[in-house]
């Protein structure tokens, strides 16, 4: 875990395959607490590429410069990486439908180790990320 990821690192005498006081305890056998960490990230990724999705086609609806939207965006409380990554690709999404692959098996790594936890999913993120793998993999924006 401290070659992965070395800030976080668990408090002395703390174990990462103990799963006890760790950042990312290992909820199975099958998912290692590096690639739990990698695919919560994806997982929110995902939901924030819905997210800046759906927010650049309403400034598309009102007549506004998407452009100029990112750039407030990305200064502003409701800015995020996501938002500024189609911005910076002049809202290609081609990148990201490439990723989509990746990014799909990352939420089912996700839904996994929640099943595995006996932990209930998050309802509005899980459905977000189905919605914003299958835009992208539509193809569409």
């Amino acid at each position: 875990m401290a070659k992965a990821a070395p800030g976080l690192s668990p408090p002395a005498g703390r174990s990462p395959a103990s799963g006890r006081g760790c950042l990312f305890p290992l909820p199975s056998r099958r998912h290692r607490s590096g690639q739990v960490a990698k695919a919560l990230n994806n997982f929110l990724f995902t939901t924030h590429v819905g997210i800046a999705l759906d927010l650049f086609a309403f400034v598309d609806r009102l007549g506004l410069d998407r452009a100029a939207a990112a750039r407030v965006q990305g200064h502003g409380s409701g800015g995020s990486f996501a938002a500024a990554t189609l911005a910076r690709s002049g809202f290609d999404t081609t990148g990201l439908r490439g990723a989509e692959p990746l990014l799909r098996k990352d939420v089912g790594i996700m839904l996994d180790v929640a099943q595995a936890a006996g932990a209930t999913e998050p309802a509005a993120l899980v459905a977000l990320a189905h919605q914003t793998l299958a835009l992208l993999r539509a193809g569409s924006e």
